[in-house]
């Protein structure tokens, strides 16, 4: 018996097809081998940062081909991840940050000044997408982790709206993300290693992730839109009937 954790379905993709494209946005593209080895990476970066069991990241970005390598990657520690909504202003994400614990903050540009603003000095380190990440990564190992967290072990915290109060972290288990996994082929009959899944929702929510997870988890590919648009929705289905 394996535990299932949330890395294994990509680093078992990597070895029987490594040179297949895994997550595609607008003309790049990552195959699952690059992805495997991008994700190990985080893994280590991670663990360098002090994140493992009881101590947790976080990422504030939109829809970035790095949200699956860095989720899962931090999750590979025995960390968990907060994903958190880049509409929050910077006492609400002060908040989050506070309440999970966050050590590391992955940083898109786009709000980056609203992340330092929230962090107090001599707080969480932040890393911001880009260039700093990319030299980080490069930096740190590609081998694959020593061991692997328990399945029961939280591996994302996405937070609540907060409509009744302050929002409020749910703790997602790699165990109930990977068999939930299995039943999303099994009820929608898709999922599998010769489809494709449309992006059309933001990664920080719970659903939002899942979902092109599965797709990853089970060998298909993934495509991102930035944003929601029904003009852009159109035309991605009208080129994917064509491919």
């Amino acid at each position: 018996y394996r535990p299932q954790d949330l890395a294994a379905g990509v680093r078992a993709n990597a070895r029987r097809f490594p040179g297949k494209t895994a997550v595609r946005m607008g003309e790049a593209a990552l195959t699952y081998g690059a992805l495997a080895e991008r994700m190990n990476r985080v893994t280590h970066l991670a663990a360098a940062a002090g994140i493992g069991p009881g101590v947790n990241a976080a990422i504030m970005s939109g829809n970035r081909p790095e949200y699956f390598e860095i989720v899962a990657g931090v999750a590979a520690t025995g960390g968990a991840v907060a994903t958190v909504n880049p509409r929050q202003t910077p006492a609400e994400l002060a908040a989050i940050l506070e309440d999970c614990g966050a050590r590391l903050v992955f940083a898109d540009p786009a709000f980056e000044e609203a992340i330092r603003a929230a962090v107090p000095p001599g707080g969480c380190e932040v890393l911001t997408l880009g260039a700093p990440y990319e030299a980080a990564l490069a930096r740190a190992s590609s081998a694959d982790p020593a061991s692997t967290p328990p399945e029961w072990a939280t591996f994302a915290i996405p937070y609540t709206s907060g409509t009744t109060g302050r929002p409020k972290g749910v703790c997602l288990s790699h165990r109930s993300r990977v068999f939930g996994f299995g039943v999303f082929a099994s009820v929608y009959g898709c999922f599998g290693e010769g489809d494709r899944f449309l992006v059309t929702t933001p990664l920080f929510h719970g659903g939002g992730f899942a979902y092109p997870m599965a797709t990853l988890w089970l060998g298909g590919e993934v495509e991102l839109m930035p944003a929601f648009s029904p003009e852009g929705l159109l035309r991605h289905m009208g080129e994917g009937a064509h491919t």
